[in-house]
């Protein structure tokens, strides 16, 4: 039997052990316990979890001695992270002492959903990603995370590691978004206002200095200046003679305050390369009022405009702009199509869009008429081919082969029949009279000349003449829909 002694000499020992216990805790004037440190996980640019596309480099020093570098824009590294154990965890981009990575856009996925983006600029040794400013996700068990970097401006934009660990412990959130910052900003081009501009089927053409974009009610700044929406980015592809492109940003009117001049970036050959290019506007006071932005060209090359977009460095933009549009995840769709008639010029083979259906995911083609997408599934999936001037066709049901759909080959390619040109600002779907007499109304003019444009010169050939209506001729009264009882 256990006597009342024993049990009051165990009752004072128990008050001990609580009383010392506070007083380790607590003493400190701190009501949270040290978390333990948990193992981070890093997925370097030589990891099987890591991927790229477009032109990178490799350098010495970064994590394990080397990293990956890239001055082409939208060029995408990615890198993905299956959760081992549910929890919150700290994602950080790791970057060597001696590399900066200037103005790279940061994207973050979860199970392939849009959580967080964000445009860095001047960013040395290691970025924090935080997600949705206060509100908090916790990754569960076998599902993935995959961070995305896209570069989007002039310099080096650097791939090295990310880092994933778990916390132990349940993060203080951060404070919400007070009121009176900024709200990101974004607009199709051919929804602006415009002068001197032309709109085709998805972006905005013919641009010769002085012309214009004006898009009103901006929201620019809150009540103070170091919430405003100071990174500007275009969405455009450029092509020209030399490096004179700009745009300058206004506000209300061509004369206005002057927000940044923006040296436009070539993107390339091809005037359908479309790359999203960043850039840090100066300091934006604007009294957390709406106002007009005007967006002046001036230069001496080709610019298409696709989309416009203002947005805070502080703050994640809105899910519904964001794709896994450029990511790469070692299945592939992939392909050669080809013009429907024999050519002398490889380039006729470039500029082919391809486009999966209900995924937003495309890619052009070069001149060898190759194209690739990169893409997570494996569920057959269907492609629309596009281009100015051509007929354009669907294909459906294109199944995977291990890790690959193939389309066409390069000894048999897909065939694209040529005569669907552009009239009144767009391709009706077949091939007739319209396309015709389109032609013709550029019939003996030769490149430079007035009523010469690329889209009548079928073979690109420099001259509109009868070759070129003899090509279209060969698939008069065709539809899109005639290519399946062409097979």
């Amino acid at each position: 039997m256990i006597s009342r002694k024993s049990i009051s000499v165990f009752i004072i020992f128990t008050l001990l052990l609580n009383v010392t216990f506070y007083l380790t805790v607590y003493s400190s004037g701190t009501t949270t316990p040290t978390p333990s440190e948990e193992t981070a996980v890093i997925i370097d640019d030589g990891s099987l979890q890591y991927s790229e596309k477009g032109e990178w480099i490799s350098a010495d020093g970064g994590v394990n001695g080397s990293y990956r570098y890239t001055t082409d824009l939208g060029s995408v590294a990615i890198w993905r992270f299956k959760v081992p154990q549910d929890g919150y965890y700290e994602i950080k981009a790791l970057f060597s002492g001696n590399t900066s990575d200037v103005y790279a856009k940061y994207t973050v996925f979860y199970n392939e959903t849009y959580i967080d983006s964000f445009y860095n600029y001047q960013s040395y040794d290691q970025i924090t990603f935080n997600k949705n400013y206060g509100q908090f996700l916790e990754y569960k068990k076998d599902s993935w995370i995959t961070v995305m970097v896209k570069s989007v401006s002039e310099g080096k934009c650097v791939a090295d590691a990310i880092s994933f660990k778990r916390l132990s412990y349940l993060p203080t959130p951060m404070p919400t978004a007070q009121s009176g910052y900024s709200d990101p900003f974004s607009i199709d081009a051919k929804n602006c206002k415009l002068s001197g501009m032309d709109i085709q089927n998805d972006y905005v053409t013919s641009c010769d200095s002085g012309d214009y974009f004006v898009i009103n009610n901006v929201l620019l700044s809150g009540f103070a200046g170091h919430d405003s929406a100071r990174i500007f980015s275009v969405n455009a592809s450029v092509t020209g003679i030399g490096s004179n492109n700009k745009l300058e940003i206004r506000l209300d009117g061509l004369t206005g305050p002057l927000l940044g001049t923006v040296e436009l970036s070539n993107t390339g050959n091809s005037e359908l390369k479309f790359c999203e290019q960043a850039y840090l506007l100066n300091g934006i006071y604007a009294d957390f009022k709406y106002r007009d932005v005007y967006i002046v060209f001036s230069g001496e090359g080709t610019c298409n405009f696709k989309e416009f977009k203002f947005s805070s460095p502080l703050k994640p933009e809105p899910a519904q702009t964001e794709f896994l549009d450029s990511s790469s995840y070692g299945n592939k769709i992939c392909g050669y199509v080809k013009p429907g008639f024999d050519i002398e010029n490889p380039e006729l083979n470039a500029g082919f869009r391809i486009e999966v259906l209900g995924r937003n995911l495309s890619a052009i083609t070069d001149s060898n008429g190759y194209f690739e997408i990169p893409v997570m599934i494996t569920v057959p999936v269907s492609i629309k081919i596009s281009k100015r001037s051509y007929l354009y066709r669907e294909l459906n049901n294109i199944t995977f082969t291990g890790s690959t759909a193939r389309v066409g080959t390069k000894d048999e390619p897909v065939e694209i029949w040529p005569g669907d040109i552009i009239c009144s600002g767009a391709q009706d779907g077949a091939i007739n009279l319209t396309d015709i007499m389109e032609i013709a109304k550029g019939f003996n003019r030769a490149s430079g000349e007035l009523e010469y444009t690329p889209d009548r010169d079928i073979n690109m050939d420099g001259v509109i003449n009868m070759i070129d209506i003899i090509i279209v001729a060969k698939y008069f009264n065709k539809t899109h829909l005639s290519y399946e009882s062409a097979v």
